[in-house]
This record gives C-alpha cells, sequence and structure tokens, in this order.
C-alpha cells in the first residue's frame, strides 16, 4: 500500500509541479511519519476500514478529514488523460480486508478489471525455486502466496507438525553454542527456552515453563532470572532474546550478565518464518521441551478476531518464545521474501 501511495502523489507532482502546494507534499510524506509502522502493519492487514484508515492519517497529520478526503480524491483525478489507469497489485490477505470487500467484490461496480494470478504465473522463477515455496507454505499462507486467495486463516496454525512424529532426541555432547529465549509472563505463564546450535540446525534442548495460576505462587523478576540460570546450567550462554516488552525482566537479566536482545514482535510474520523453518528442519524441537510440544499441538487461528489474522490467545507462550528466536536468531541470513502471487485490477475505460 506504501508503493500505491507514493504513485499517487508521484503521479499529481509529475503532472503539474506548482500545483503542488506545500500542504500537499506534507500530506503525502505521512508514509515517513515515525508513527507510521504500526498504521502501515494494520493497513496492510485490512484491520482497518478505508474511513477508519483516513481517520488516522488525519490524526497522524493534524489535518481535518475533509483535507484529508481532497488529498486522496485529487491524487485520482490526476490520472484525467486518454488512456490513465489505476494499477493495484496485492498480496492477499483475509477476506475481510477492505481492498477485497471495495474493490475485487465490487469490480464490476467500480468498473475495474481483476486478473487472478498465482506462483505459476511469475516467469522469473525458476521451477527449483517454485518448488522450495510450494514446500514452505502450508494452511492459508499456502493458499494466499502460493495460489493467490483471499481466504480466512483458521484451524491450528502449524498444522503440518505432528509432535510425536516430529520431536527429536536431543544431540549427544556439547553443541556449538546455546541461546535462550524468553516469553515472559507474571499472572500468564512465563516461558524459556534453550536453543543449542549444531550443523546449522538449532535445536530446542531443554525449557523452563511456569504459570503462577496454577501454582498460586508469582514470582519475582530476580526468581525468574534464577531460574533462567539453572536452565543454562554450565553452558555458555550467546545471548537472551526477550519479549520486548518485559522491560524489568530485562533489566534483572542485564544486571545478572546477560547479554539480551529484545526479539522481533511481528506476529504474522513471525509464524511465516517459524512455519518455515520448522518445515525446513532449521529448527527442532527435542523431546524433553513437553510444554512446547503439548502447545504446538494446540496453537490455533482465533476465530473471534474480527476478521483479523491473530493466533488464540491461549496455548501460546512456548509459541511465543519460540517464535521471538526463530525470527530474531534463526532466520538471520536465511530469510527470502515471497511475492509470487498477485491480483491485479485495471480500470476500463
Amino acid at each position: 500500500m506504501k508503493n500505491i501511495v507514493f504513485d499517487l502523489g508521484g503521479v499529481v507532482f509529475a503532472r503539474n509541479p506548482q500545483r503542488c502546494t506545500p500542504e500537499f507534499i506534507d500530506f503525502f510524506a505521512f508514509v515517513r511519519d515515525p508513527q507510521m509502522p504500526l498504521f502501515w502493519e494494520e493497513y496492510d492487514r485490512g484491520t482497518w476500514s478505508l474511513e477508519r484508515t483516513k481517520e488516522e492519517m488525519c490524526r497522524i497529520k493534524g489535518c481535518t478529514r475533509e483535507a484529508c478526503d481532497r488529498f486522496v480524491e485529487q491524487a485520482i483525478a490526476r490520472c484525467s488523460v486518454q488512456g490513465s489507469r489505476l494499477w493495484f497489485n496485492c498480496n492477499p490477505e483475509g477476506p475481510q480486508h477492505w481492498f477485497y470487500r471495495e474493490w475485487i467484490l465490487k469490480c464490476e461496480q467500480r468498473n475495474a478489471l481483476y486478473l487472478h494470478f498465482t506462483m505459476e504465473d511469475n516467469p522469473s522463477l525458476s521451477p527449483r525455486i517454485r518448488q522450495r515455496y510450494r514446500s514452505s507454505y502450508s494452511g492459508a499462507f499456502y493458499r494466499r502466496f502460493i495460489l493467490g486467495e483471499w481466504t480466512a486463516a483458521k484451524g491450528l496454525i502449524y498444522d503440518f507438525f505432528d509432535p510425536v512424529r516430529d520431536a527429536r532426541p536431543v544431540p549427544e555432547g556439547e553443541l556449538e553454542e546455546y541461546v535462550i529465549s524468553v516469553d515472559y509472563g507474571t499472572a500468564n505463564p512465563c516461558s524459556f527456552g534453550l536453543w543449542g546450535l549444531s550443523g546449522g540446525v538449532w535445536y530446542r534442548v531443554k525449557e523452563y515453563y511456569y504459570a503462577s495460576r496454577q501454582t498460586g505462587v508469582q514470582l519475582t523478576d530476580q526468581e525468574y532470572a534464577a531460574e533462567l540460570a539453572r536452565l543454562a546450567g554450565h553452558h555458555q550462554i550467546r545471548c537472551v532474546v526477550a519479549d520486548p516488552s518485559a522491560a524489568s525482566f530485562i533489566t534483572a537479566l542485564r544486571q545478572a550478565g546477560y547479554r539480551v536482545v529484545k526479539a522481533n514482535n511481528d506476529v504474522l510474520s513471525g509464524i511465516r518464518i517459524t512455519a518455515d523453518l520448522l518445515k525446513k528442519g532449521r529448527i527442532v524441537i527435542c523431546e524433553p521441551c513437553g510444554d512446547c510440544l503439548r502447545e504446538i499441538a494446540l496453537y490455533r487461528w482465533s476465530e473471534e478476531a474480527g476478521g483479523r489474522d491473530a493466533p488464540h490467545k491461549d496455548h501460546d507462550h512456548a509459541m511465543d518464545d519460540m517464535r521471538y528466536f526463530a525470527v530474531t536468531m534463526a532466520d538471520r541470513g536465511d530469510s527470502e521474501g515471497v511475492f509470487c502471487s498477485v491480483a491485479r485490477r485495471q480500470m476500463k475505460e
């Protein structure tokens, strides 16, 4: 969507720079506003309606709703020469996405041509790369990125993973290096995972899981730090990848001498990366990690998220610490973007 906004602003400027007032230029500069990352995340996922989007744009830029409408309409109206068209290029999301509802479902009403492409229509991908992408995705992500479908995320998130079949024994001997992942909780469960690297594969060899609601006793940051030290044992810990919202616990760990890395907490991107690494065997859950294996068999998409793609907020604590680790450590230097299925709309004359 950012590209569309840049393009619309660029069209107006290219047609007649003299008509681009400072106010107009400032409005289209909102894409570089420090507050925009969350805005784009919600907008691109279709979490917000077009009306809500305009309201947020007005709030960030401090302009009136009338000014916002005027700017957007002015940008679209600049495509006024004979043969001009608006092109929209999207990777599909859920069926509640505003673009799907307002443009694709209403393409005839809007005098638009809707073209559906799949990954197979991308001539730049070799057969080997296509096969790699096919094997990297499952469930809703496969239907979206490979088949180009606007489909809802539902059911188990890691539906390809069988805890009985896919859990592995802990590798023997000392591994090359160790990292601990942390999903911090006080009232909610707290989950730590000890990961060891061997031959390019990260193994979750051991874990700590504490649910204060079950025990009736909440632990302090210092007590959790002591539990983390027991989990580490005699191993040299390269770093601790921590829940970025756990400010007090991060401070306690640093005071205890650990190097702490704040995890990337983009949930959907993290789930895609984690699924890819699990399917490729780049991260492996070992047999002693019972809570992680229990949660992965229960971790599912929420049916109460109002059309948003979001995990059900239950059985997700070991899943969160695994996701933090996968995105922040295991995926370094091996992530590849997927731009293989698109949907394009061409305005008819």
